[in-house]
């Protein structure tokens, strides 16, 4: 028979369930507002029954509350912070393309600063042609020649600035991921420290989430938390991020900021930071799934669109501790062109397989078929493990593969890197159009001219004379200066292909004595001038070209490192050095308007001085609508496309930005209809809980009636 109190102890039972539910439905209500809590209910369960030995079985004995339980959702928390991942990195890249967009255009119009500038110095160019003798209009043109290498310097400083803020800003961000963990880790430990007695540690649990939830902002991140294998112990909670554990438990790995002490593009600014593990593990920044504002912030800081170093290397040479690098145009564009090469001078890094060799400087020979072969000067010594290394890479390579070699990370994004390559290839390329042609004309003094855009040494700021050193688009010809060149003994075919003895045409060394010399030397390759003459024509000299004496029959030479005193080529032409020639920006009648013959003679509608004559003049105001000297057309529409690009790729950001913005509201949000609070369902709540307890008030105030008649009353 139970027990005569049984009824009390039920009532009682059920005041304590409901007093928890109570109790719970209050403290949900005063945390609605609360950023990151989760909406908490009781876990009830009746009470074991007792046996009464009768025919009608067991009686139950009330309810109990066995647990309080959040509603959180773990697929929609992995949900969010997935997009919370993706919306942090499109977030922080919409934010520095349209920076990068505004450096570009300038800040009054929708125009570029540089092809302003560029429209307006071939306008003065043109306005020249009919009074080429206006030494006004010369020094305005000149002028505005010095404009657009302002232009183009201040464009570059912008970026080289906003390379600095990006480096800064990863800094920051790599402090706060570092402060995340250790919060995380210590909010682990005190959850550990109250579990361990089998209580549920909920508000702390939101407040981990919480954490887990801004983190996720700067990177993606993929939460474990591992059950003790036999049931006994603590739980294992742990947080990878970039393909490590960032928190294991109530420990955490912290991340180090490492400045590079050495370069992966030639203008990147110094002490760029790469990351390591606290705990000397690699941390791989180029992780496709690092995600969040950190892999937008490294993509930009150092996007290169894939188009980084890349060429075969072909051996070494251990007592002079150098390597042989070989690029062909057909496969290694950027390697295999000096408009394009965009590797450091010195402080470089290359990449052999697994192993990385500093280097401290190079030289580059080219051949006539547009091979560049390398030759770079190490560092460090080579280790005979390094050597043997090396040896049987190349072995196993064999004739149909090659050993691959690379300067810098291949960068699959177009960031501050990939715009200042682009802005060195057009002022290379430009530069040395231009030059070339005003090489090829004369002055108002009577002389030929001189290079009108220079590089400026970086430490001395003197301006470097130029090297000509490009191949024609339109005849496929390589020029030097202005002329063709050609490899020992080829020179006889091209005068045999496009002249002819026997058309009244000879070949002879250009005979000393005469303005220039016979021979030069441009880097490690001697030349040899020739002229090709007209016997018919009192041996009028119809074209001057250059051979190279070189043994391995390459046409060009330059050096990563030259001296103030040295002939730079376009390599060392960088948008940051870029400049216009300060003696023509002083004195206008240095621009190169007349054209002469190599013998002197004055050609066109000129008189002996060739002060109005203007020929060359038309072919450097031409310049403007060369549409061969760039993929993209001519140096406007090089400069166009530039600033088209980052439009589109700013454009792609802020959309991508605003749609994953968007999911990631409706993913919190539908995670909020679970987790979050309702105060209407709440105070509804508040009125069943309460009604529910005036019940069990009024068994208990019932039971005390009838126990009170049973024993005060009946008088047994």
């Amino acid at each position: 028979m139970p027990s005569t109190f049984l009824g009390l102890s039920i009532a009682s039972s059920g005041m304590a369930t409901y007093s928890a539910q109570f109790n719970v439905t209050a403290h949900n209500v005063s945390n609605a507002r609360t950023e990151g809590y989760t909406k908490q209910w009781v876990e009830q369960t009746t009470k074991c029954p007792i046996s009464t030995s009768t025919s009608f079985g067991m009686i139950g004995t009330g309810s109990q509350a066995v647990a309080i339980h959040s509603s959180r959702d773990e697929y929609y928390d992995y949900k969010f912070r997935k997009t919370n991942a993706t919306y942090g990195y499109y977030s922080t890249g919409e934010y520095y393309m349209k920076s990068l967009e505004d450096y570009v255009y300038s800040n009054d119009s929708k125009s570029a600063g540089i092809s302003n500038s560029m429209n307006s110095f071939f306008n003065r160019l043109t306005d020249l042609i009919t009074s080429a003798g206006d030494t006004t209009k010369r020094t305005e043109a000149m002028g505005y020649a010095d404009t657009l290498a302002t232009y183009v310097n201040e464009t570059t400083r912008s970026f080289e600035q906003m390379q600095n803020e990006l480096n800064i800003q990863i800094n920051t961000t790599v402090n706060q991921i570092n402060s995340y963990a250790d919060q995380i880790a210590s909010l682990t430990k005190q959850i550990a420290t109250l579990e361990v007695f089998g209580n549920r540690a909920n508000d702390l649990r939101d407040q981990r989430a919480l954490l887990i939830d801004e983190l996720s902002s700067y990177a993606d991140i993929d939460v474990l938390e591992k059950p003790p294998a036999d049931g006994n112990g603590l739980s294992q909670y742990i947080v990878y991020l970039g393909g490590g554990i960032l928190v294991d438990t109530n420990n955490y790995n912290k991340l180090e900021l490492i400045p590079s002490e050495t370069r992966a593009n030639q203008n990147d600014a110094d002490g760029l930071y790469d990351l390591v593990w606290s705990n000397g593990t690699a941390f791989d920044i180029r992780n496709a799934h690092l995600g969040g504002q950190l892999q937008a912030l490294f993509d930009i800081r150092d996007g290169n669109n894939g188009e980084n170093f890349k060429a075969d290397f072909t051996g070494f040479n251990a007592e002079e501790n150098t390597f042989t690098i070989v690029a062909n145009p057909s496969n290694s564009e950027s390697a295999a062109n000096i408009a394009k090469l965009n590797i450091p001078a010195t402080d470089g890094v290359i990449k052999v397989n697994h192993l990385d060799f500093k280097y401290d400087s190079f030289s580059v020979k080219v051949a006539a078929d547009g091979t560049y072969t390398y030759t770079f000067n190490l560092s460090d010594a080579l280790s005979e493990q390094s050597q043997a290394y090396l040896t049987t890479s190349l072995e196993s390579a064999g004739e149909d593969r090659s050993v691959i070699a690379t300067i810098g990370d291949s960068v699959n994004y177009r960031g501050i890197p990939y715009y200042m390559a682009q802005l060195n290839e057009f002022t290379r390329t430009f530069s040395a159009s231009f030059n070339q042609q005003q090489n090829r004309g004369y002055d108002m003094y009577g002389n030929k001219g001189v290079d009108l855009f220079m590089a400026r040494d970086t430490t001395s700021s003197q301006q470097l004379d130029m090297t000509e050193f490009l191949k024609n688009s339109k005849d496929g010809y390589y020029y030097l200066n202005g002329s063709k060149v050609f490899t020992n003994g080829s020179q006889d075919e091209y005068f045999e292909s496009d002249y002819g003895a026997d058309k009244g045409y000879n070949l002879i060394e250009k005979p000393a004595g005469e303005d220039e010399e016979e021979e030069i030397i441009i880097g490690n390759i001697q030349y040899k001038c020739y002229q090709i003459i007209d016997t018919n024509d009192n041996d009028k000299v119809i074209e001057e070209i250059y051979v190279s004496e070189d043994d391995s029959n390459s046409i060009f030479s330059f050096n990563s490192l030259v001296s103030a005193d040295e002939k730079a080529s376009y390599y060392n032409m960088t948008a940051a050095n870029f400049s216009a020639s300060s003696d023509m920006v002083k004195d206008g009648k240095l621009l190169a308007a007349s054209a002469r013959d190599p013998l002197g003679e004055t050609t066109g509608n000129i008189d002996q001085s060739g002060q109005e004559e203007a020929e060359n003049l038309l072919i450097l105001a031409s310049i403007q609508s060369d549409k061969t000297m760039f993929k993209q057309g001519n140096p406007i529409e090089f400069i166009q496309s530039i600033t088209t690009t980052i439009g589109v790729d700013s454009e792609k950001m802020i959309k991508s930005a605003k749609n994953a913005e968007n999911i990631n509201a409706a993913v919190d949000n539908r995670r909020l209809s679970t987790a979050g609070v309702d105060e209407d369902e709440e105070g509804q709540m508040v009125i069943e809980v309460r009604n529910l307890l005036n019940i069990q008030y009024r068994v208990v105030s019932v039971m005390n009636e009838v126990l009170n008649k049973l024993i005060n009353e009946m008088g047994l």
